[in-house]
């Protein structure tokens, strides 16, 4: 049986560097800015068709793949890291991937693509401000 606390010094996580903190934040608040300028700018959803081999999808199958792959990325990420910061930043980022999988196959129009890209946009800044505190924390040092 393995022992926590070798496991946990041999993976001290993901956020437990500065650098790599302040990268995660930079990509997360990107994430933020970019997902409340979709709800200020009131774009309609587009969903264009898709041939593949001359047969008619009306979704993206490379957009699906990708997204399935950044929620396995981040879970992999949030149910692996020892560091209970790791565990709630990305397990909280795969919210909006599993969300836009979601409005690739539902057609939402009016007041429930608003809501969606407004529940969107506050899961994502919400995921910046919890890895911002976390920044605070390790400027802060050990007390």
């Amino acid at each position: 049986m393995t022992d926590t606390s070798t496991a946990a010094k041999t993976n001290p996580g993901v956020l437990t560097n500065r650098k790599t903190t302040i990268g995660v934040f930079l990509l997360f608040l990107c994430f933020s800015v970019l997902s409340w300028r979709y709800v200020v700018t009131q774009k309609p959803a587009t969903h264009h068709h898709f041939y593949f081999f001359g047969r008619h999808l009306s979704y993206d199958p490379i957009t699906i793949f990708g997204l399935g792959f950044s929620i396995f990325v981040v879970l992999s990420i949030a149910f692996r890291s020892p560091l209970r910061v790791d565990r709630f930043i990305f397990g909280a980022a795969a919210i909006p991937f599993a969300m836009a999988i979601v409005r690739e196959f539902a057609f939402f129009t009016g007041a429930p693509l608003l809501a969606f890209r407004l529940a969107v946009a506050l899961v994502w800044t919400t995921v910046a401000a919890m890895c911002a505190a976390h920044l605070a924390e390790l400027n802060r040092g050990p007390v």
